[in-house]
């Protein structure tokens, strides 16, 4: 998935969580002070949670290394693919997502021509300012608005609750929430979020106004009054904000009480399902234990000379496993393109019982043959680099390791060394349905061999 879009998904959905849990269990409360963090808290982690990612660890065997000449790389495999109508829409979606914003953007900025020239007429370093252009008072950051017409009596009401906007710094929670809005403006949630910001701004304000005066009722109707002919702006707070009556209804309602705020924690559970649903893989490698691995071939080598001095029979037998090394060293010399070889061999039995047990061998006298002519030209042949790994740079080397049977088949596929998860499964695709190989032998019998393959993945 585009980085872009990735982020846009994981932060809706940090906005959503919590404007879930504010609307559904507190909204309805007294305390809007906290909830002013609450929401405050919901937008900052929409911004910031979304580049945190927690990892699933996955231990996987890495290839052993010993001293037999193995082969580490193939031949870049390098197959570039004609632009598929997916990147096609991600690029047109792209593109409409940025007209969007320069669009957004472009409207406040529009919208904020006026307020600034007015700021710019203004007497002295007064923050109050009597407008002929505007019917309801309202602030702009530190600066308060007020239509000529308004009384005296009107005033101090007014004054008080707009001040109360401009101390406790509530135009930054607005501003905060319009960069959120212009950011996810696809997201209708966003919208709602942004309404709740200025909504409980004034739930703080009409609260504060009432401690300070005992004109409750003058309060209410000059709320209603104003909110007869209100003009909104998006980056100002408005004495006549919509929703007056349930305004009126919070200022009557009795003080909630302080247990209710724990209600805010449901949105940690919502929280962890987030961080779930987007988490990643992290792959180790442990090397595997040697389990058909006795030793390295000095200490063979030095086990086998000690037992030719107490045995002499045994010393033909030594140096036929010397001459047997010898020509499977050359032998992979000769295929060190088509496979690598991850172990060595428990020789100790005879080799009908070893294929009658069906014994696995990581080390025999004949090696299988790609029947198919060579490995690499059919690997990049067969092999289609994923569209989406090419979209998000994945390249690498993908290590596989298979089994080749008795019959040539190849199974027991599996991934030693992960780069992608789609380089990973479209490698074990194309082995899987490799043709038959020749199979190797060991003292003249067909026996079931492990292989490691490396399949490199690169980009132009």
């Amino acid at each position: 998935m585009n980085p872009l879009f990735d982020y846009l998904i994981k932060s809706s959905l940090w906005l959503i969580a919590f404007y879930a849990v504010y609307r559904l269990l507190l909204s309805k409360e007294t305390f809007a002070n906290f909830n002013r963090f609450f929401l405050l808290f919901g937008l900052l982690a929409s911004v910031v949670m979304p580049f945190m990612v927690i990892y699933r660890t996955v231990h996987i065997s890495a290839p052993i290394t010993d001293n037999l000449p193995i082969v580490t790389s193939l031949p870049a495999i390098q197959i570039q693919q004609p632009v598929s109508w997916e990147e096609m829409l991600q690029k047109a979606t792209t593109a409409l997502y940025v007209a969007g914003i320069l669009f957004l953007v472009l409207k406040t900025a529009i919208s904020l021509i006026p307020l600034l020239k007015e700021i710019g007429t203004r007497n002295g370093d007064s923050r109050l300012i009597y407008t002929r252009t505007h019917q309801t008072p309202f602030s702009f950051g530190k600066y308060i608005f007020i239509p000529e017409s308004t009384s005296d009596d009107e005033l101090g009401l007014i004054l008080t609750h707009e001040y109360t906007h401009t101390k406790q710094l509530h135009y930054l929670d607005l501003w905060l929430a319009r960069f959120i809005c212009i950011l996810q403006f696809f997201n209708p949630v966003v919208w709602l979020y942004s309404k709740a910001v200025q909504e409980n701004c004034e739930f703080i304000a009409d609260r504060q106004t009432l401690q300070q005066t005992n004109l409750k009722e003058q309060y209410f109707q000059l709320l209603i009054k104003y909110s007869l002919n209100h003009q909104l702006s998006p980056v100002s707070l408005h004495f006549s904000f919509p929703l007056i009556f349930k305004r009126i209804q919070i200022m009557k309602q009795k003080q909630s009480s302080k247990l209710a705020s724990l209600k805010s924690l449901v949105v940690v559970p919502l929280a962890c399902c987030i961080m779930a649903g987007f988490a990643q893989t992290k792959v180790i490698e442990d090397t595997p234990s040697m389990l058909k691995t006795a030793a390295v071939p000095s200490q063979l080598l030095a086990q086998n000379i000690q037992q030719t001095k107490k045995t002499p029979k045994r010393q033909t037998q030594t140096q036929t496993q010397a001459k047997t090394t010898q020509t499977s060293e050359e032998e992979q010399e000769s295929t060190k393109n088509e496979i690598v070889v991850v172990g060595y061999a428990n020789n100790s039995g005879t080799s009908k019982a070893s294929s009658e047990n069906n014994e696995v061998f990581t080390v025999v006298e004949e090696l299988p043959h790609f029947a198919d002519g060579n490995v690499s030209e059919y690997l990049a042949r067969n092999i289609k680099y994923p569209a989406d790994a090419q979209r998000r740079g994945a390249q690498g080397r993908v290590i596989c390791q298979f089994v080749v049977e008795k019959d040539g088949s190849v199974s027991s596929v599996k991934v030693l060394r992960s780069v992608d998860p789609l380089l990973d499964a479209e490698a074990c695709r194309v082995i899987y349905n490799m043709p038959k190989w020749i199979p190797g032998k060991q003292r003249g019998e067909i026996v079931r061999v492990k292989y490691t393959l490396p399949v490199q993945f690169a980009l132009r």
